[in-house]
């Protein structure tokens, strides 16, 4: 989806959810199980039976999307539909902005997963022929992110033609009418790109379509009150037919495509269609020659109210945890405990100044993705604070920053990500932590004294396993000095810090974050929760040759972790 787009899609769809579906389900919810993640840093042979669609989606954890850059095309979504355009990711402002140190500074950071949209119709001739100057572009990007151990996810993206006058022209429609002609792009396009990917090993993940539906019409967003109406029942029969033809398709064209995981998606990517969809046997799960490499594609803005609305709110109420929890319960028990894995390919919380709250959402929301083991990928449009439509501001990654991609400073973003990351895990649901973390330290510390005569001292043997994108993890609580109200709020004016230094002499150590100040301002509560830094290579190699030392204030220690 693109910055034009979204709004519209989450004002009508996502507040029906709740309202319709989510707190009227009388089904209960099997219970998710516990699925296994795949070690880091190795090929996944898809030959293995035993590498199910659910135990890569859990392994893929949480993503980033590589958004308005090669889906980007002249003019809104349908319009100007003329073959061979150069130069198209420069319409959306992200020209030559993928690039490797892009893809580094994302694994660096703990994202898993880069879904890489795609538009194709801009770049295929008259018998749909990719242009091979693009396919060789797209295939350039891939290779950036695949180098990297992270999971990829391709697509047809804005491919999804406005209007019922589709004739020839390159794309596809949901009408009956235009359904051979849909039939043919998709089979096209998807047996082009799967012939140039089918070496790529289960890092690899295809997704059929993005947010099939009818442009322009009154059923565009919200097919009225159900997917299951008699207006939309055409529609999601011939999604089905299109979802059936790729995986056919991509199946035929051999090699790790045989068993590839693919994504397919209801009616607008909705949870909401897919699930009462599929219930009403209206939306089906295209068959498959493999077995269990499917898994459900939906978008999840959720709750809209504060996910997306502007200004809508700004504060997280329980209200809002209760519509995200009924999304996923919802969704286990008509997918995941069903055998079929859900990936949100598309999420996110709009800025609006709100660092706390977004902060507590991304929180709660990757927390319920690891119970259900659902892989989720953060939507980024580039524009951190969108001042000519507030339901826009979906920029995280600034990726023409003058000292190279980095994460925006003014939302904290860097912050945000590290509490997506954390939430969803490094191990699996099992219960043990996959060799993920090592333990270097346990006790009860709390830091009072800027002097450090109560900080904690670690030497240089405890990090000596550490590589440039190890991670240190501290759990932390509420310490002595923050019982006391401050301007309303315990410890407030970012007062409870952590500083990790190297030496009382020139020791800062640098996080990839961009924190200047060399310290961690963390919102200690009354329970344990847990913070997590990034140092840099430098920092690194100081560390792994002089050790660490934690001071600071108004917060307690009880354990450090490398992750």
């Amino acid at each position: 989806m693109n910055a034009k787009l979204k709004t519209l899609f989450s004002g009508i769809v996502a507040v029906s959810f709740a309202a319709i579906i989510f707190f009227g389900c009388s089904n209960p919810s099997v219970g998710p199980l516990p699925v296994p993640t795949l070690p880091e840093g190795q090929t996944i042979d898809l030959s293995d039976p035993s590498i199910t669609a659910a135990v890569i989606v859990n392994s893929m954890k949480f993503g980033w999307n590589l958004g308005n850059t090669l889906d980007a095309h002249e003019g809104e979504e349908g319009e100007k539909w003329t073959s061979q355009k150069n130069g198209t990711e420069s319409d959306w402002g992200m020209k030559d902005t993928a690039t490797p140190a892009l893809f580094k500074k994302l694994k660096a950071s703990g994202i898993k997963t880069v879904r890489i949209p795609v538009s194709w119709h801009n770049h295929v001739d008259s018998n749909l022929n990719i242009n091979s100057e693009w396919m060789s572009h797209v295939k350039s990007v891939v290779d950036m992110a695949y180098g990297e151990g992270l999971f990829v996810i391709i697509n047809i993206h804005h491919d999804n033609y406005k209007g019922t006058d589709l004739e020839t022209k390159a794309g596809f429609t949901l009408y009956e009418t235009d359904k051979t002609q849909s039939l043919k792009f998709v089979e096209k396009i998807w047996k082009q790109v799967a012939n140039t990917f089918k070496d790529y090993d289960g890092h690899l993940i295809f997704e059929t379509l993005n947010e099939p539906r009818v442009i322009g019409d009154a059923h565009e967003w919200s097919c009225q009150s159900s997917y299951t109406c008699d207006s939309c029942k055409p529609y999601v029969a011939v999604i089905n037919e299109l979802n059936q033809k790729a995986v056919n398709v991509i199946r035929a064209s051999g090699g790790n495509n045989t068993n590839r995981i693919i994504m397919f998606p209801g009616y607008v990517a909705s949870p909401y269609g897919a699930i009462e969809g599929k219930k009403a046997g209206v939306f089906k799960i295209p068959t498959d020659s493999a077995t269990n490499r499917l898994a459900l594609s939906v978008h999840m803005y959720t709750p809209y109210n504060f996910a997306m609305e502007y200004p809508g709110s700004s504060t997280l109420e329980q209200k809002h945890k209760d519509d995200l929890a009924g999304h996923f319960t919802s969704l286990n028990t008509t997918f995941i405990s069903q055998g079929i894995p859900v990936v949100i390919g598309e999420m996110g919380a709009t800025n609006k100044d709100n660092f706390e709250a977004r902060k507590e959402w991304f929180t709660y929301y990757l927390g319920l993705c690891k119970t259900y083991n659902v892989a989720a990928v953060l939507w980024d449009n580039g524009n951190e604070k969108n001042t000519e439509n507030g339901s826009e501001s979906f920029g995280f990654m600034n990726r023409t920053a003058s000292g190279g991609p980095a994460w925006f400073t003014d939302s904290k973003a860097a912050e945000l990500i590290a509490a997506a990351v954390e939430a969803r895990g490094t191990s699996d649901n099992g219960g043990s932590s996959s060799g993920n973390s090592k333990t270097i330290w346990t006790g009860t510390k709390d830091l009072k004294h800027w002097n450090g005569e109560d900080g904690i001292t670690l030497d240089s043997s405890n990090f000596s396993t550490a590589t440039d994108s190890t991670k240190i993890r501290f759990t932390i609580s509420i310490g002595a000095e923050c019982t006391a109200i401050e301007n309303g709020n315990p410890c407030s004016n970012n007062y409870s810090t952590i500083h990790p230094i190297t030496g009382w002499t020139n020791g800062n150590i640098n996080f990839s974050e961009a924190n200047t100040d060399k310290q961690l301002s963390v919102s200690p509560s009354a329970s344990a929760s847990t913070v997590t830094i990034s140092p840099d290579s430098t920092s690194w190699t100081t560390i792994k040759s002089k050790g660490l030392i934690i001071y600071g204030h108004k917060v307690v220690i009880t354990k450090i972790e490398l992750l």
